[in-house]
């Protein structure tokens, strides 16, 4: 069992970093990265980026200066001696109305894109990168350009597809214990993702809640991340399922 933490919007990178190192239980962070308009790959957290996903892909590089936003390569190095789990959310790039004029275009671009960030990640060997992504296509071609790394799949309800990776990362509200079964006795990572407080009562419940049903043994083969990990922490470990 592990657990990987969301930065909140309120701690700077610095300190969120301190203090994911100094707290045993906490096996690394989530980063979230995506290319500007100018083919720059940032690295940047939801919840205190100035700007939408979508915004952050229509800027260049220059426009974000004085943001929370900073080129993935400055962070990694910045991070470098970073003895946890970094785990790489590699965002969409948000296309315009599809047509056969563009398909070609797109492709290229999220070729070039995963190219790109295959470039900055390789002179970091030493730090514990895994990358993932919700889209299918970026998936398959970190998996044929970033090979050395482990390629993870975010589950959404709007897509069920369980296409072949190292990781999967799967919202609470699909909780499905036969499919993670499945997927861990074929050695895949399944990590749960809670972004709220309600994230982690769902979890609560299908682990703990009813405790004639508790799923112990699923539960300690399992990874989770949460935006509260020193409560999910706690409150785990008050019901007996964390030594």
């Amino acid at each position: 069992m592990a657990i990987y933490a969301y930065k909140n919007a309120i701690t700077n990178s610095i300190d969120f970093i301190k203090n994911v190192n100094k707290k045993e239980f906490i096996e690394g962070f989530i980063l979230h990265v995506t290319m500007t308009k100018d083919n720059q790959i940032i690295g940047y957290t939801p919840t205190t980026a100035n700007l939408s996903t979508e915004g952050l892909q229509a800027s260049n590089l220059g426009e974000l200066e004085g943001t929370t936003i900073e080129e993935l390569s400055k962070l990694l190095y910045r991070i470098k001696d970073f003895k946890k789990r970094v785990i790489i959310y590699v965002m969409p790039l948000l296309s315009p109305n599809l047509s056969d004029a563009t398909v070609k275009e797109i492709n290229e671009r999220n070729w070039y894109y995963i190219e790109k960030l295959k470039e900055i990640l390789l002179p970091y060997p030493n730090l514990n990168i895994s990358i993932a992504s919700a889209s299918n296509y970026l998936v398959t071609y970190m998996k044929q350009q970033i090979n050395f790394l482990p390629v993870g799949r975010i589950i959404s309800p709007l897509d069920l597809n369980y296409q072949e990776a190292d990781f999967f990362v799967v919202p609470p509200t699909m909780l499905d214990a036969k499919i993670f079964k499945q997927e861990i006795a074929k050695n895949t990572e399944i990590m749960v993702e809670m972004k709220t407080a309600n994230d982690m009562t769902l979890v609560f419940n299908f682990f703990g809640g009813n405790e004639e049903a508790k799923e112990k043994e699923l539960f300690s083969k399992m990874q989770f991340i949460s935006a509260h990990p020193e409560l999910f922490y706690s409150i785990f470990k008050q019901k007996g399922f964390l030594s």
